[in-house]
């Protein structure tokens, strides 16, 4: 049996899962989380993901923290928009979060690369944090780090929660 494994996020492995089904080969990506990569009427009947869903991430992160975290009503949500990654998980998590009853305080986008300047974005957030019992980082290694350096770098000490791919050394440096 043969197959094409791509690459992880949809972007980037959507093109060669639509190659390998206009050949009839299945097209697995080993780590693309958007529900889009595991949608037959987008990727085909052979396409799909080895990844977990960005949908399951972001629900299930709001889910931990209205569960763990109760005194927490109000977020501040940044939405990373450089992959489908992490945009779904910022859209599935400010979407659950609401229907638990949450209320967003404030919301912001970027997009992480290599000349990533967060200053307006912190700015931003400055002048509403105090309205806000913690932040979302809806971003990825290694912008989401960068995001939370740029937090905290400000003074901000306000509880932050994000995605799955936002850890490591990276995080705690």
């Amino acid at each position: 049996a043969v197959a094409i494994i791509t690459t992880c996020d949809f972007d980037f492995s959507f093109p060669a899962t639509h190659a390998a089904g206009s050949l009839n080969v299945p097209g697995l990506s080993l780590c693309a989380s958007s529900p889009k990569a595991a949608t037959p009427e987008i990727v085909g009947p052979l396409g799909g993901s080895m990844g977990l869903g960005s949908d399951a991430e972001g629900t299930a992160m709001a889910e931990w923290v209205k569960a763990n975290r109760p005194e927490i009503g109000s977020m501040y949500i940044f939405r990373d928009e450089s992959l489908e990654y992490s945009k779904a998980t910022a859209d599935y998590f400010k979407a659950k979060w609401e229907e638990l009853g949450g209320t967003v305080c404030g919301e912001d986008t970027f997009v992480g690369g290599p000349d990533l300047d967060l200053s307006s974005q912190v700015t931003r957030l400055r002048g509403a944090v105090d309205g806000c019992d913690a932040i979302y980082d809806g971003s990825w290694q290694p912008y989401g780090s960068q995001l939370i350096r740029a937090i905290r770098d400000a003074g901000l000490e306000t509880p932050i929660f994000t995605t799955a791919s936002v850890n490591g050394t990276l995080t705690t440096e």
